[in-house]
């Protein structure tokens, strides 16, 4: 596979006003039954001309594929959904769209008529007696269909393109994300815990609020945190994509953290995404395991069920996946920004549980050394508060045999020929990891967002007073 579109052309992704030309263009058409190109402008005479009958026909034609249906007749052809979008596309070209249709006058927004409505709602009746159209909505991903489609992305590509992919993915799950949120993502909006105590168990990021959320204060800073099962983790996802994006010097032009190849347009890389996804996912390689439309959109569907069956009410959800309804007075009031609900959230997120990534004090490692020879680029970019949760995390998948492949060949030969120097003292056994998943508690006290780490045994050793202590060395 690869990420090179077969067009000749660049992308470019149509404008809003665009598709709504493209809706009103058909339509005329139709009306006028006569073919339109795209050049064509309609005049406000024509528009003016325009009756509630005749987007009644239209309608009618493309559900039915019949102008007149009769009662027996099935809307197999179409969806009332796409009727509405149909009729928004219309509404926003039209010369009064402020004024609902009046019926005496024959004058105003003939998309507000009644008789559109109505045909609109016969078409969800029939869809709800199943007598219409099957639903193209995407369904969730569950389980083992979210691994195939990793599995399939690290083995089919690059290490420079798999990194990039199964970085959004892991980032867009994390995040409850549109893929065209997380390929927004930008270089100046991942930071650093702004808690020293938390720094070096977790990142933190802004994304742009979600679709159809109009807040002037800016989206809330949410928190990143390590997964116990690699391929879930968004911190092994970002180091892996990072420290390979960072060397090949194409972040300077851009202005995203997803900008492969240099790209700086959003709609450009989603597209690159999305084109990928959808192909493996309608693969007939692809192992369904629940029947229903899989796409791009089901990895978000997935985060979300997941976080619910998890115990998360719905408010909470809604607060890491940056959703809002109605606007409420306390949305005046209230920081956008809690992170003892968004936390929760993200640890029920993390697959196996949510840990942090702790130097073993036998190999002899520091934050230092990692810094200077696993992340050095991301260190150079970033600064240390960043780079070293960063660091740690791609350690432990270097270290790690099963990982390993996953890692750009430069950056792993690098990272194992500065660690044979440093393990020669390590008092690590032959093939343990140097870095251990330690269980991170997520919890709130009194407001404030508390990460706390759960030692175990297997993390702890006894000092010359016969004290229990942590397997960890400070820099």
């Amino acid at each position: 596979m690869t990420l090179t579109p077969k067009r000749r052309k660049p992308y470019r992704a149509m404008s809003l006003s665009e598709k709504y030309y493209r809706v009103l263009q058909n339509f005329m058409s139709h009306k006028h039954q006569k073919e339109y190109g795209f050049s064509k402008r309609f005049t406000q005479n024509q528009l003016l001309k325009t009756t509630p009958e005749d987007i009644v026909r239209w309608f009618n034609r493309l559900v039915y594929h019949n102008e007149n249906p009769g009662h027996d007749d099935h809307c197999i052809h179409g969806r009332a959904n796409t009727l509405r979008t149909y009729k928004k596309s219309l509404s926003f070209h039209m010369p009064m769209k402020m004024i609902p249709w009046n019926i005496i006058s024959n004058c105003g927004n003939p998309t507000r008529a009644p008789q559109v409505n109505d045909m609109i709602k016969l078409v969800v009746r029939k869809e709800l007696r199943k007598q219409g159209k099957s639903s193209q909505a995407r369904i969730e991903f569950v389980d083992p269909e979210w691994i195939e489609v990793m599995t399939v992305i690290q083995e089919n590509f690059n290490h420079y393109e798999a990194a990039f992919l199964s970085g959004v993915f892991r980032f867009q799950f994390s995040l409850i994300a549109r893929i065209y949120d997380a390929c927004k993502f930008q270089i100046a909006n991942l930071f650093e815990n702004p808690d020293p105590d938390h720094r070096e168990y977790s990142i933190s990021c802004r994304l742009c609020w979600s679709k159809n959320v109009h807040d002037k204060r800016d989206a809330p800073m949410q928190v990143l945190l390590g997964s116990k099962d690699p391929k879930y983790c968004v911190l092994i996802g970002l180091a892996t994509w990072l420290e390979i994006f960072l060397g090949t010097g194409h972040h300077h032009t851009t202005q995203f953290i997803f900008g492969i190849e240099g790209l700086n347009d959003a709609a450009v890389i989603n597209a690159k995404v999305s084109r990928v996804i959808t192909a493996i996912v309608k693969d007939p390689n692809f192992a369904i395991i629940c029947e229903g439309s899989k796409g791009s959109h089901s990895n978000r569907k997935y985060a979300t069920t997941r976080a619910r069956r998890n115990g998360c009410d719905q408010e909470e959800v809604d607060q890491r996946a940056r959703w809002k309804k109605r606007k409420g007075q306390q949305d005046d009031y209230c920081n956008p920004t809690i992170l003892t609900v968004d936390g929760i959230v993200a640890e029920k997120l993390c697959m196996g549980g949510c840990i942090y990534y702790h130097i073993k004090e036998s190999s002899k490692i520091t934050n230092s050394w990692i810094l200077n020879h696993v992340v050095p680029l991301i260190n150079g970019k970033f600064g240390s508060g960043i780079a070293i949760p960063l660091g740690r995390a791609l350690l432990f998948r270097i270290l790690d045999p099963d990982e390993r492949k996953n890692v750009h060949p430069s950056i792993v030969n690098r990272v194992l020929n500065a660690y044979k120097v440093c393990s020669r003292d390590s008092d690590l056994a032959d093939g343990e990891n140097a870095i251990a998943q330690v269980p991170l508690i997520v919890g709130n006290n009194a407001g404030t967002f508390i990460l706390e780490p759960f030692y175990t045994e297997d993390h702890l050793t006894l000092n010359a007073d016969g004290v229990p202590r942590r397997i960890y060395e400070e820099d």
